[in-house]
């Protein structure tokens, strides 16, 4: 059985499947530049005393891999290992500080940041999501706007 779906004469039907593969193909480009987003907001945003809970921040694939005692590294550096670990193309990210006191820092332990720093991180990426399409007419690849 064969469906096609017409509007104002243009067919449509051999195009949803390429369509519906464009979308699930550029959800998981999505997914890796979300995470790593995440991880620059969350790094920028984090209180620094000894710079431990900063280099904690940490995007893997494949499972949680906490960084409890990370050597001091600056933003730039905490970045680029994210996008090394995450890659191109993910379908789950997690993102992880195994620092033991990160929570606390969340919680507003620290006048450097305000309590729910983490939230406000995710929320500034939510922001940069609104930025993206999954396609751009006449394309199959992700842009920004």
């Amino acid at each position: 059985m064969k469906t096609k779906v017409s509007s104002n004469g243009f067919a449509v039907s051999g195009r949803v499947a390429e369509y519906a593969k464009a979308v699930a193909d550029n959800t998981d480009v999505l997914v890796a530049h979300m995470a790593v987003a995440i991880v620059e907001d969350v790094t920028e945003d984090t209180p620094v005393k000894t710079g431990k809970a900063r280099s904690g921040w940490n995007a893997t694939q494949g499972g949680p891999e906490f960084l409890d005692d990370p050597d001091i590294i600056p933003v730039e550096a905490i970045v680029s290992r994210a996008e090394n670990q995450v890659g191109s193309r993910a379908r789950t990210v997690d993102i992880t500080n195994g620092v033991h006191y990160i929570g606390s820092l969340n919680n507003g332990s620290s006048t450097q940041a305000p309590a729910g720093f983490v939230r406000a991180a995710v929320t500034k990426a939510i922001v940069k999501l609104n930025e993206i399409q999954l396609l751009r007419r006449g394309s199959s690849r992700w842009s920004r706007r």
